[in-house]
């Protein structure tokens, strides 16, 4: 089930509207997250750190790099791309590897955890992938923490604060 991708106006369905994610997957934006009481107010562009969730600035050219990667890569080493790519370190807009031909290969392959976990990293949330984790690969730490770092995007998109607690349980932190 991809509940965790809606429709945008890319996908079939017609919706003009992209997902909150989707629009945090293509406006590459920095977030911050001072402390604020017991609330975090979130505002784009200036610098904070929180329980180690750190401010990140998207490189263009990164993501520029593993798509000529994966526009040559098929199978296993295009799985090891994803897998790479995810825990790249200032790489935050996974939805362009979505539309590169190789990737679209891997539905109903045996390497369609990858694709399903690109997808969680290009439209999901922690909770998307802490509710079916059997479904994907395992994830290293850098992976975890931008998953977290991309979920608290998504919710700053929605809220403007953000109670303590609503944020403890979208990212699985135990205390603060």
């Amino acid at each position: 089930d991809s509940s965790y991708c809606r429709p945008s106006s890319h996908d079939r369905t017609g919706s003009a509207e992209p997902s909150p994610a989707q629009r945090r997957t293509a406006s590459r934006i920095t977030f911050c997250l001072p402390l604020l009481s017991r609330s975090v107010l979130v505002r784009p562009r200036a610098p904070a750190s929180l329980v180690g969730l750190t401010a990140f600035a998207m490189d263009d050219s990164k993501i520029e790099q593993y798509l000529l990667l994966a526009k040559g890569a098929r199978g296993r080493a295009l799985a090891d791309l994803i897998q790479r790519a995810t825990a790249e370190p200032g790489l935050f807009a996974f939805g362009e590897l979505l539309e590169v031909e190789g990737v679209k290969e891997m539905v109903g392959t045996e390497l369609s955890p990858s694709l399903e976990l690109l997808k969680v990293f290009a439209y999901g949330t922690w909770k998307d992938y802490t509710g079916n984790i059997s479904a994907f690969p395992p994830l290293d730490d850098h992976q975890r923490l931008k998953l977290r770092q991309l979920t608290i995007v998504s919710i700053a998109e929605e809220m403007k604060v953000i109670p303590y607690k609503h944020l403890m349980e979208e990212v699985d932190i135990g205390s603060v």
